[in-house]
C-alpha cells in the first residue's frame, strides 16, 4: 500500500475538480502525528468545499498505523492534487513531474 516516492503516478490531466469522476485517482496532503504525508487516493467526490478520496497507498510509509487500503480520506480542495507536467508548462522548466495544485472549483489543476 505505500510507494516510494520516485515512484508517484503520473495522473495529471487538465481538468477542474467538478470534472473528476469516481474512480479517477488524486493525491491528498495531509498532516499526520507532524508528517506531512501524501495520500494517493481514488476520488469518491467533491461536496462543500471538500474532497472525499479513499486510499490506496501512503507516502512516507512509516506511519503503518494509516497505511491501509480504503481509508476515506478528507481534506479541503487546496490540499489535493494531480501528479504530472501541465501541457501549458513552461519550456524553461525543468521537464519532470510535479504538484498541480487545485486552487478553487473553477480552475483547472496546476493553474
Amino acid at each position: 500500500m505505500s510507494k516510494p516516492d520516485n515512484e508517484r503516478v503520473v495522473n495529471y490531466r487538465p481538468i477542474t475538480i467538478a470534472e473528476l469522476k469516481p474512480g479517477d485517482t488524486i493525491y491528498i496532503s495531509k498532516n499526520n502525528d507532524g508528517v506531512s504525508c501524501n495520500y494517493f487516493c481514488e476520488f469518491v467526490k467533491f461536496e462543500k468545499g471538500l474532497v472525499l478520496g479513499r486510499q490506496i497507498w501512503i507516502n512516507p510509509p512509516c506511519l503503518d498505523h494509516l497505511s491501509y487500503k480504503g481509508r476515506e480520506i478528507r481534506a479541503r480542495l487546496d490540499k489535493c492534487y494531480l501528479w504530472g507536467v501541465p501541457e501549458d508548462a513552461d519550456e524553461d522548466a525543468i521537464n519532470h513531474p510535479y504538484c498541480c495544485w487545485f486552487r478553487t472549483k473553477n480552475l483547472k489543476a496546476g493553474q
